[in-house]
């Protein structure tokens, strides 16, 4: 089996920390964001349709 590339060493770290996260436990080092949506920074029709809401 070949050797692993740098990023691919660093995509499984990443993804073991989300899920580690997920399932309620601590990460040292990971920041989560809280972003508001109202209903007038949205519009889950033009996301789905591809259209513009403006």
């Amino acid at each position: 089996m070949s050797e692993m590339t740098r990023f691919g060493a660093d995509l499984i770290q990443a993804l073991s920390e989300a899920l580690a996260d997920a399932q309620g436990e601590n990460v040292p080092g990971m920041k989560l964001h809280d972003v508001p949506l109202t209903p007038s920074t949205h519009d889950l029709e033009a996301l789905s349709t591809g259209r513009s809401s403006k």
